[in-house]
């Protein structure tokens, strides 16, 4: 009985670091997120979260504006809420209720270490959109070439997709 005890209680001790050193981890990355993007800028900031979550920019200014959460903490709530199926106003809720990004995951029964990686994803692609950015000022022509070749890789792929879709039989008859 002493030793299940004992065990018990040292696996509740490892879990409960784990959580935390997670729990760190997160909002290490979240402050870190916050100071790129003041350093690159919203317009980056935004153009980055928008095309990493797949979440329209205007939508991201106003859950900013309406949460005020810092851009990490933005990245954070939308990869919990998508992870759980919950909105980002349930989400939103829940943490300034009073929950750790760790509570509201494991109520949800997810594991933080995905969105601490994704919450890396996200702030290399900032600093890569910054620096498109940048490029683009200095070198305009140098943009107009690359904004035109991405929409020549984008116009082949849905053409793909098209013939791919035409391609394939619909109903059981056919």
């Amino acid at each position: 009985m002493r030793r299940t005890l004992i065990l018990a209680f040292s696996a509740t001790l490892i879990a409960g670091v784990s959580v935390a050193d997670t729990t760190t981890k997160l909002d290490r990355e979240a402050a870190k997120i916050d100071s790129h993007a003041s350093k690159f800028g919203d317009t980056a900031a935004f153009e980055a979260l928008s095309e990493r979550l797949n979440i329209p920019t205007a939508t991201l200014q106003s859950q900013k504006s309406s949460s005020n959460f810092g851009f990490g903490q933005l990245v954070i709530a939308n990869e919990l809420a998508k992870a759980s199926g919950k909105t980002f106003d349930q989400i939103s809720q829940e943490f300034k209720g009073g929950k750790t990004w760790s509570q509201i995951a494991q109520e949800s029964n997810l594991k933080l270490g995905r969105i601490v990686k994704d919450a890396k994803r996200t702030d290399k692609e900032m600093k890569e959109e910054w620096k498109e950015q940048q490029t683009a000022l200095k070198h305009p022509e140098r943009a107009q070439k690359e904004t035109a070749k991405e929409t020549r890789e984008a116009d082949k792929r849905a053409a793909a997709s098209q013939r791919q879709t035409m391609a394939k039989p619909h109903g059981k008859n056919r």
